[in-house]
């Protein structure tokens, strides 16, 4: 089934003692996210249109031409009528699992693979590489190399990484692509639900990702198992896997280089620091949330994302040291916890009282606020001073050394122009008063 094609389907609703299947479509759209498609007549369901707009199920089952699917959640989106006879019902559900019927006590997993949509070029590695052939030999020979095995262990279950490569052959033009690939396992030690799930298993990794390019990042795949799952009505001796559709952003316009990538697998030590990225988004949950928003929404201006990225470092800080209570000692505090990455720039001092102004300025509306519609270079400099600052924080409470985290970021080709920035801009930031 390709992404935006519609298929037909039944769906249950209870009726009575028994259920009645009504007629309609399913699909995946462009962004992963599942569409429904309700079909009724006015007579046969009367008021069919509304109160699926207004209480839509929080649970639809539906038969598919060739599996099942589980609708999760399910939000009215619009619907159809008019003066036909005709109902039309456009639902789109938070998920939907394919290939089982699961009522609402069975909406958990034991097992979990999920494939992010940047993960192979943050992973990184080759797992098939060329031999030598020898002087009597002919054509191209690989050879298959395991990649090391990356665990690690938080409490509920484990977080592994694991190969996904594969080969495969085109029909036309006729060729064999030997892929690098993975995936995250997630092993539960219970049955975990799946909103728990998606609340503190998947956002760390969305955060790892998404942190590595400074880009949207979405789920590209998701399967899972339960072992407590009944199959018609029985006790399931196999295990079953489904897959579940999740909606994700869209995709970056401008990919990230191999090169811009602030992090990959080979800087961590799996093992010790996967733990500490979830025990660092549980703790700073709304600063991570911000934070991906902010990766995945571009502003409109220069203000707004000076605004939007100084909020987001000012929530991080302030999850992390919850007892500063001023804007200038949370980055001066956070500046300190990665080794003062802005004064090696900078120099000494000055720089949070700037951005401090700035902020005053751009928020408040002062007199002089009207010169950032002609002139928003101090802006410019000031927005790189706290992305700098962001992504520094970020990597040292994932596990880095400040002096890791500084190497990390002074690593990229951008840093240099960002650097430059920043000291071009500075007698600019300096001179922005409140008036």
């Amino acid at each position: 089934m390709t992404e935006t094609e519609w298929q037909p389907a039944r769906w249950e609703f209870p009726s009575g003692e028994g259920v009645e299947e009504v007629p309609g479509l399913y699909r995946v759209q462009s962004d992963g996210a599942a569409e429904a498609r309700i079909h009724g007549t006015v007579g046969d369901l009367p008021g069919m249109a509304q109160d699926l707009l207004e209480h839509p199920p929080a649970l639809l089952h539906g038969m598919l031409m060739n599996s099942v699917v589980t609708l999760v959640g399910s939000a009215g989106l619009r619907s159809s009528s008019g003066l036909r006879p005709i109902q039309d019902v456009t639902l789109e559900p938070r998920y939907a699992i394919e290939g089982e019927h699961v009522e609402a006590e069975q909406l958990a997993l034991t097992k979990v693979e999920v494939v992010f949509t940047n993960q192979d070029e943050w992973t990184w590695w080759s797992v098939y590489e060329e031999v030598s052939p020898d002087e009597y030999a002919s054509g191209l020979r690989l050879r298959y190399v395991r990649p090391p095995k990356y665990r690690a262990e938080r409490p509920g279950g484990t977080i592994r990484l694991v190969d996904a490569s594969s080969p495969s052959v085109s029909a036309w033009p006729h060729e064999r692509v030997f892929r690098s690939a993975s995936r995250f396992m997630l092993d539960f030690e219970q049955p975990t639900a799946i909103d728990e799930i998606f609340d503190q298993w998947i956002p760390p990794l969305l955060l790892l990702l998404s942190s590595a390019s400074g880009q949207a990042v979405g789920v590209k795949s998701l399967h899972g198992t339960n072992r407590d799952w009944p199959l018609r009505g029985q006790a399931n001796p196999a295990t079953k896997w489904v897959n579940i559709r999740v909606s994700r952003p869209d995709a970056p316009k401008r990919p990230r280089s191999e090169h811009d990538y602030l992090h990959r697998l080979e800087d961590f030590d799996y093992e010790r620091q996967i733990p500490l990225l979830f025990e660092a988004v549980s703790k700073c949950r709304y600063a991570a949330y911000r934070t991906l928003s902010l990766w995945e929404q571009s502003s409109p201006s220069h203000v707004e994302d000076f605004i939007r990225t100084l909020q987001v470092t000012e929530a991080l800080g302030r999850a992390l040291h919850p007892t500063l209570d001023n804007a200038p000692a949370i980055l001066v505090r956070l500046n300190r916890d990665t080794g003062q990455i802005i004064n090696a720039i900078w120099g000494n001092g000055g720089w949070s009282d700037c951005v401090r102004i700035l902020r005053d300025v751009a928020t408040h509306s002062f007199q002089t606020a009207h010169e950032f519609l002609g002139d928003v270079r101090a802006l410019q400099g000031a927005t790189e001073i706290l992305t700098i600052l962001l992504q520094a924080s970020w990597l040292v409470a994932m596990g880095f050394s400040a002096e890791q985290a500084k190497g990390l970021i002074e690593r990229r080709p951008q840093y240099g122009w960002q650097a430059n920035l920043i000291r071009n801009t500075k007698p600019l930031m300096r001179a922005v008063k409140k008036k």
